[in-house]
């Protein structure tokens, strides 16, 4: 049993290296600023900051969003720094160019972009669904009065989404991650961001946020801000 387990494991490995080098090799035919966009849109140094400033917003609406998906990134974090370290698996060899933050990035399984990316594709659905009333009322201030608000709604969706297909695909265009890498870390995004709406059960909008974790790990941010501040 033990032998025929880690054969399959030894087959799935092989095509997924197989198939990641043939997918790398044809988006080379991608223009590399594109790519290189992608990757940063979806970088944690780019997102924990700017979520982390967007909880002070002025706007009810933001302020709720941003401070609940300010902590589904922590969670994000800790979980995919987790496996990384238990996992160890070594990115393709044919990866360059990469700017390394901590060690743990050395590895690849699972991709934290991918994860990152399809946490956010969830959560901005799962309260666009609830907020859909309030979101249309704050686009009626900015929008031409003759556009359809409902449609460019749904446009906005639309557009995430391809957004995060195309994030979460260009790891492996790349070369940063194998595909394996990238369909987990996509996985684990989406029961991520269910965990942390669902079972922690933050708040929707009515600011009365009641959850032990999401007070204390904002309070933390909001006293760090106040330190920075002096």
């Amino acid at each position: 049993m033990k032998k025929m387990f880690a054969s399959a494991l030894e087959t799935l490995q092989n095509w997924d290296v197989e198939h990641s080098l043939w997918i790398y090799e044809k988006g080379r035919r991608i223009p590399n600023v594109i790519l290189r966009s992608l990757e940063w849109s979806g970088d944690g140094l780019f997102w924990i900051p700017v979520t982390a400033a967007l909880c002070c917003s002025s706007s009810v609406l933001v302020h709720s969003f941003f401070r609940c998906l300010f902590v589904g990134f922590i969670f994000d974090l800790c979980l995919i720094g987790m496996m990384k370290v238990i996992v160890r698996r070594p990115r393709p060899i044919y990866n360059k160019g990469m700017y390394l933050v901590v060690s743990v990035d050395h590895y690849s399984f699972p991709s934290g972009h991918s994860s990152r990316a399809f946490l956010i594709l969830v959560f901005i659905f799962e309260y666009a669904y609830q907020w859909k009333d309030d979101i249309l009322s704050e686009l009626s201030s900015y929008v031409n009065p003759n556009v359809d608000e409902g449609l460019l709604y749904w446009a906005l969706g639309c557009l995430v989404a391809v957004w995060v297909m195309a994030t979460a695909s260009s790891r492996v265009l790349l070369g940063r991650h194998y595909v394996i890498d990238v369909v987990v870390g996509s996985l684990l995004g989406v029961l991520e961001a269910l965990f942390v709406i669902r079972v922690l059960h933050l708040p929707i909008i009515n600011g009365t946020q009641k959850n032990w974790l999401f007070e204390y790990v904002v309070s933390l941010w909001e006293e760090a801000l106040l330190r920075i501040n002096r």
